[in-house]
């Protein structure tokens, strides 16, 4: 991800704390507290990057409750009126745009699609909070951060079908977008484990976009200040587990089939950990 970057977490380590520099947080009911898949970590309201030798439960920054209501009002970032529409028009014009190119590349009009369901917050918080020629490095589901910068719509449907105005003729795979003018480094799709050793760190809801903005900024004027980087870990989630296994296969193979019955199992074991009946809410 680009600087102060953001891989999108849907893991927890241990228990929650009390965090040293904030206050965890009392929750009036059970459906506030935090909700990402598999995490038991608490949220609190403060702002602080934390050591990597931190054992306990990484706290989860929060701005916003669910009803989108500021918690704190020290962490309000009091964007203009006008950036906050921005910031909301891209949410939903991405959601739109993924939709239809989603739906093509079922039809087989174009061969490979990455939806960013459930990250728009994180895309467009962390856009915001940086400078216009900030250089990113993202990977394939941050579409939203090129959106919030003024890529037009007509650019993301040629980069997919590969037709003839594709800024990158043809040579990548879709959604594999780049641009210079928009500072915005051609995605790549290396593999390779996550190397956060060494990095101070902040664990954010990835939901929240005033959260990730916060973070984002906070990140960036440290960077710059201490040269050194910064890692932000942004909690979203985006799907029900059964949507992992549908749409491709009439009649799913027996390795699909082995890997749906073991989760299925894991649930049964594990379900209180998995809030999964409130995914629609």
């Amino acid at each position: 991800h680009h600087l102060g970057g953001a891989p999108r977490g849907l893991v927890g380590n241990g228990a929650p704390s009390q965090h040293a520099a904030g206050q965890q947080e009392e929750f009036p009911s059970p459906a506030e507290r935090p909700q990402f898949p598999g995490a038991s970590a608490a949220f609190v309201d403060t702002l602080d990057f934390i050591q990597p030798n931190v054992l306990a439960g990484i706290p989860v920054y929060r701005v916003m409750d669910r009803q989108g209501q500021i918690l704190n009002p020290s962490q309000d970032p009091q964007l203009p009126a006008e950036t906050v529409l921005k910031l909301y028009k891209t949410m939903t014009l991405l959601n739109t745009m993924d939709r239809i190119l989603y739906e093509s590349q079922r039809q087989g009009r174009i061969s490979f699609y990455m939806t960013n369901y459930g990250e728009e917050g994180t895309h467009v918080g962390s856009a915001a909070a940086l400078d216009p020629t900030d250089l990113v490095f993202g990977q394939y589901r941050e579409a939203g951060v090129l959106m919030y910068r003024g890529y037009p719509l007509d650019l993301f449907m040629a980069q997919c079908y590969g037709h003839a105005g594709d800024p990158g003729k043809g040579r990548q795979m879709p959604v594999h977008y780049g641009s210079r003018d928009l500072h915005f480094v051609t995605i790549s799709s290396p593999l390779a484990t996550q190397i956060p050793q060494g990095i101070l760190s902040i664990r954010v809801d990835g939901n929240d976009v005033f959260a990730v903005y916060n973070a984002t900024r906070e990140a960036r004027r440290r960077a710059v200040a201490e040269n050194q980087p910064f890692l932000i870990e942004a909690m979203t989630y985006s799907r029900s587990p059964q949507l992992l296994f549908s749409d491709v296969y009439c009649d799913a193979p027996p390795r699909l089939a082995q890997q749906r019955d073991g989760l299925a199992r894991h649930l049964r074991l594990y379900g209180e950990h998995y809030p999964l009946a409130l995914f629609d809410k």
